[in-house]
């Protein structure tokens, strides 16, 4: 039931933590804009992939007004989000093990 919740919502939170976690990319996978929410922490593929494409990153000191930034979010950017979303989602999938840093490159050198 997990995964069908983040495929129905739009936004995902990626909750403040000891670090980095596989939350986003659970978004990401099912299709669901992550909203970051970790002032300190650098998502995975950071110096890669441009996130602030398909996530909205908060800062911690606004999480209470998180409901009203979302709301404030036009359908045109959450269109546009999700289509940047659509091209990278696939990246953050795993075969046979993570990606390395030189085989994700390759495979988005058209991004």
């Amino acid at each position: 039931e997990y995964g069908l919740g983040l495929s129905r919502a739009i936004f995902c939170p990626v909750l403040m933590g000891d670090g980095w976690s596989a939350r986003a990319e659970f978004a990401i996978l099912h299709g669901c804009l992550p909203v970051l929410m970790n002032d300190n922490v650098m998502p995975v593929w950071h110096d890669v992939v441009d996130w602030s494409q398909f996530s909205l990153r908060i800062p911690q000191a606004h999480i209470a007004e998180l409901p009203q930034i979302l709301l404030a979010v036009s359908p045109t950017t959450i269109a546009k989000m999700q289509l940047a979303l659509s091209k990278v989602w696939s990246r953050f999938a795993y075969a046979t093990g993570p990606l390395h840093r030189v085989e994700l490159l390759t495979l988005i050198s058209d991004f």
